[in-house]
């Protein structure tokens, strides 16, 4: 049997940039709680370096994933893998690392696809890194296409509080992780706010919560005025 008809032209064959929307390997659980353990499989996200810790970016299409990696990127960050990062286990530990044929490469919305190598030297990359937070981008609530703007209601009593980050568990290959949600609407510097967030994060690892000290403060700043009295 002969050759199969080439790709159109401006048509990337198929096969050469993988998109799974879930693991190859049902076991790379999505939910809150762990999955089974297993070896290996793979997500789709961007992968990289930011501040020395591992960081996963997920989110859906269009949600400014390969735009928010580049602007780390040139903040002195790495990238491990675009698109279809390869989640293994190490030990207790979740590693990621990517598919030799997509090594090096980000596509980003409106640029194509860039050699990361080539635009910013080796050191932007790095071939393996364990994995210590996950920051999903999520859109932002706006007005109904085509319809008036309408106004934002007053936030509920119960609502999640406005100095923390929404913060939950992702189950990867049977080993929980910190997930962070990130607003990411037009206008959002994404880069500069996911290191932040990775920063912040290492810090509360350590035992800081920036939250937490302004609550402290301002209770003994309180305290202290009931004290001195009229």
């Amino acid at each position: 049997m002969g050759p199969g008809p080439s790709p159109a032209p401006g048509r990337r064959p198929r096969g050469l940039r993988p998109r799974p929307v879930v693991a190859a390997r049902p076991s790379l659980a999505a939910g809150g709680a762990p999955g089974p353990a297993a070896g290996r499989g793979t997500v789709h996200g961007v992968l990289l370096e930011v501040a020395g810790r591992g960081l996963l970016l997920t989110g859906p299409s269009g949600a400014g994933k390969s735009q928010a990696a580049l602007e780390l990127l040139h903040r002195g960050h790495r990238l491990v893998a675009d698109d279809a990062p390869e989640l293994f286990r190490r030990g207790d530990r979740l590693w990621g690392r990517c598919p030799p044929p997509l090594r090096g490469f980000l596509e980003v919305r409106g640029l194509g696809v860039l050699n990361v190598e080539a635009l910013l030297g080796p050191e932007a990359l790095r071939e393996e890194v364990a994995l210590a937070l996950v920051v999903e981008l999520v859109a932002e609530p706006g007005p109904e296409p085509g319809g008036p703007a309408q106004e934002r209601e007053p936030p509920a009593e119960d609502a999640p509080d406005r100095l923390r980050p929404a913060r939950g568990t992702v189950a990867l290959l049977g080993l929980p992780l910190p997930r962070l949600r990130l607003p990411a609407g037009p206008g959002r510097p994404l880069g500069l706010l996911v290191e932040t967030l990775a920063r912040q994060e290492a810090l509360r690892a350590q035992g800081y919560d920036a939250a937490a000290d302004l609550a402290a403060r301002q209770a003994g700043l309180l305290g202290a005025a009931r004290g001195a009295g009229p």
